[in-house]
């Protein structure tokens, strides 16, 4: 009876043991991400920060905001800053993602004449993005990776003297942007 016990004992402890250690192997996902994109939502380029929001086996959710400005230093020195924002469904498993996407960017243009060219022009424009592409984000964090179509839907309303029309839009299918940074 007692070699029945001490061998009773002897597998609960070990089998707790192995379960406090299975516990212990399984870390959380990284879920922030600092990355830059060029073309993409943010124009020229674009600095982001990336979120996932809802991780699941074969699904996740992720949100980004990001910062671009860029100066053409051409003859009306025109400026651009943009805040391009986006909510992404990540589809796969591991670290390989099908990745589609609906965003938002206002994008602020500023345009100056010089010499004797005198325009002085502002626009606004209010970007609707979509996003099909691909995404390689490791759980482990590290060095993150994505590529993909981008199509926009543009409105634009123009202040000051400018002989160009006030309000207008227009479609850009032919966009894409690629990107690389960190998650952590």
């Amino acid at each position: 009876m007692k070699k029945y016990l001490l061998f009773s004992l002897h597998i609960f402890f070990i089998s707790g043991l192995y379960a406090v250690k299975a516990q212990e192997l399984v870390p959380e996902p990284k879920r922030n991400t600092i990355f830059v994109e060029l073309l993409g939502n943010g124009g020229i380029y674009s600095l982001n920060y990336d979120r996932i929001l809802i991780s699941k086996e074969k699904w996740k959710l992720a949100g980004r905001a990001g910062v671009s400005y860029f100066n053409f230093f051409d003859d009306f020195n025109t400026q651009f800053y943009a805040i391009p924002l986006e909510v992404s469904h990540l589809l796969g498993k591991g670290n390989h993602f099908l990745e589609t996407g609906l965003g938002f960017t206002p994008l602020y243009k500023t345009s100056e004449g010089i010499g004797e060219i005198n325009i002085n022009q502002e626009t606004l424009f209010l970007i609707s993005t979509a996003r099909l592409g691909y995404r390689y984000q490791r759980k482990d964090g590290g060095f993150f990776f994505k590529a993909g179509w981008t199509p926009q839907f543009n409105k634009a309303y123009r202040f000051g003297n400018s002989p160009f029309p006030k309000n207008y839009s227009y479609f850009e299918p032919i966009m894409g942007g690629i990107g690389a940074g960190y998650t952590f």
